[in-house]
């Protein structure tokens, strides 16, 4: 049976798909296939809150089931280059005033943190500032140490990657989420434009995209791409 079937829960509906503007290229509409696999699914008004409570769906956190080894289905897991640097788009993430203890602060409930600290000052020195550097600690622990974990956690039953193109625009960097463009092969819809430029190589675009279909439909993004 679907993991969803007499699940109550809540989605995206079609009606916020439709007004999205995507719902037309869509093979089907996460409403609809969720009704349709058996979930007792409650859609609130557009655009506003609405909670479900229901039992437990995960158990444990994603990342660290897939860190214990091969699950059932293959994969591709990876990150980007910069992935904090989304944040800086919408303003100044990192606080001016010696963020580098303010880090320090906001994990100590996590552990002796200061270690950790002063070895990427160590690496960085004088190369990256004090708030950079919070934003290179940042992307590793809640984007790369994760996928890397799960990474090896599946071993060959994964395909990694690693973006690094930049973007030309805001933060000029592989930041959060600029790898979709190309693996959902949009790089020349306007709203990706104003988060990645007009520079996005469409060759790029047409080799991710590709290999991404050829995984969906082969389990393997290619012969070159060994997991």
């Amino acid at each position: 049976d679907p993991v969803v079937k007499g699940r109550k829960l809540t989605a995206f509906s079609n009606e916020e798909e439709r007004a999205g503007g995507n719902a037309d290229n869509a093979k089907w509409l996460l409403e609809d296939r969720l009704r349709e696999d058996g979930a007792e699914l409650s859609v609130g008004e557009a655009w506003q809150p609405n909670v479900v409570v229901d039992g437990d769906l995960l158990t444990e956190n994603p990342v660290s089931r897939l860190a214990k080894g091969p699950v059932p289905v293959r994969m591709i897991i990876g990150n980007n280059h910069k992935e904090s640097d989304f944040w800086r788009v919408f303003g100044e993430f990192v606080p001016g005033d010696n963020p580098l203890k303010a880090l320090d602060v906001l994990l100590r409930p996590f552990g002796d943190t200061a270690p950790i600290v002063g070895a990427y000052r160590k690496v960085y020195g004088d190369s990256l500032t004090p708030g950079e550097i919070v934003l290179e600690l940042l992307s590793d622990g809640a984007f790369g140490g994760p996928s890397y974990a799960a990474q090896r956690g599946q071993g060959e039953n994964c395909f990694a990657y690693y973006f690094t193109w930049p973007s030309t625009v805001h933060t000029k960097s592989a930041m959060h989420t600029l790898d979709l463009g190309f693996a959902f092969d949009n790089v020349a819809d306007p709203g990706f434009v104003m988060y990645a430029g007009e520079d996005a190589p469409q060759a790029l675009a047409d080799d991710i995209h590709g290999r991404w279909m050829e995984f969906i439909t082969t389990g393997s993004p290619g012969p070159d791409w060994r997991p």
